[in-house]
């Protein structure tokens, strides 16, 4: 989701989400994406990809990051992958980031699957 400002993140090499949200656009199965950088513990910011499948889809976040480790430098691949069953917006359709989530820890080989209510 291109805003009016796209900040650099990364350190060996400035990358900006928009480059990475454009390699995971790519992906069979999903609707939407969108990366931030979150810093949930202070000095501690990592890459975080929000994604929404598409409807039924089933998408594994081991598989996802595989396929951009295809395209992109390791240091541009999500440290987590979140699946949403939407991205939050708000009121004037900008992304709500403070609606984001946090990323918890995904045991590996565990399907997404998108939230069946609103939460």
């Amino acid at each position: 989701m291109p805003g009016p400002h796209r900040p650099q993140i990364g350190s060996a090499g400035a990358a900006s989400p928009g480059e990475i949200e454009a390699a995971l656009s790519a992906v069979d199965g999903l609707a939407q994406c969108l990366v931030v950088a979150r810093e949930d513990r202070p000095g501690d910011v990592r890459l975080v990809g929000y994604v929404v499948p598409r409807a039924g889809a089933r998408l594994e976040e081991d598989a996802l990051k595989d396929i951009l480790k295809r395209t992109l430098p390791e240091y541009m691949v999500p440290q987590h992958l979140v699946a949403l069953g939407e991205i939050p917006l708000l009121p004037n359709g900008k992304v709500d980031r403070k609606a984001l989530p946090a990323p918890q820890a995904i045991p590996t080989g565990r399907d997404f699957a998108a939230p069946r209510d609103g939460l």
